[in-house]
This record gives structure tokens, sequence and C-alpha cells, in this order.
């Protein structure tokens, strides 16, 4: 569910113009932010950088960790990579738009409550492949 979340947001963004090179979706939202409502607390900071590939950067950046997700929901290691990502860009989010994500952080929670072990079971699937590999009898000609 988080990941189709995700996903139909980076969807939107896709279909609306983040992708385009000319365009700074993430430094207008800011900037509409700093107009219209209360904006986060570095948004003045990060609005006096002025490069086009570091707004444009941010614009791929948050469609690739919105979109990856959904991909990353059958090896439950990189889900929990994604979810990871996730959180760094909420921070992002609060840092530049003001916008709160406790309870965020509170879902993704429940993911990572497994012992740090069993949070890549694909690592345990690929030693066994490769034990089984190593293990297979040779048939004598």
């Amino acid at each position: 569910m988080i990941a189709f979340a995700f996903f139909t947001a980076a969807a939107i963004k896709a279909a609306t113009g983040w992708l385009e090179p000319g365009i700074e979706a993430t430094r207008y939202y800011i900037v509409s932010d700093l107009l219209y409502s209360d904006p986060g607390p570095m948004a003045s900071w990060i609005l006096g950088i002025n490069s086009p590939l570091l707004w444009k950067f941010l614009d791929y950046s948050t469609l690739f960790v919105e979109g990856c997700l959904i991909l990353a929901v059958f090896f439950p290691g990189l889900f929990r990579i994604g979810l990871v990502l996730a959180s760094v860009f909420h921070v992002g989010v609060f840092l530049t738009l003001g916008i709160s994500f406790e309870m965020h952080a509170f879902v993704y929670l429940g993911f990572f409550l497994l012992p740090f072990a069993k949070w890549f079971p694909e690592i345990e699937l690929l030693r066994d492949m490769k034990s089984r590999r190593r293990r297979a009898p040779t048939i004598a000609s």
C-alpha cells in the first residue's frame, strides 16, 4: 500500500512535467510555500542556490524515490532500503516545505522491527544457491 501510494504520486508528477528539463518543479513548490504558507526551516537557504542542475536533480530524485518503491515490493531488502530513502526524502520535504512526516516514520518503523539479520532475506537466498552449486553432484562419464 505504501509503495502504491508513492507510485501514484510519482506518476502524477511525471505526467505533469517533472521530467521536462526546463521545469524546476521542486523550486516552484518551495517558492510557492514561501509566498502562500509556512515554509520549511531551510527553504530560504536552498532557494539561494541558483543551480538548474541541482533543481533538476531534486526533481528526478523525487520521482526516483517515489517511483522505485513499487518495484522494490518484491524484494524485502530493497523495500527496506527504499523506505530509508523515503525517510531521507521526507526529512528534505520537511526542511524545505515544512510538511511534517511523523506519521510516515511511524508506519515505516514496522518494517524495521525484525532483527537486522532478517532485513535482507535475499542475501540468505543467494548464499543457499551458491552452496547448492558447490555441492551439486558431478556426473561421471
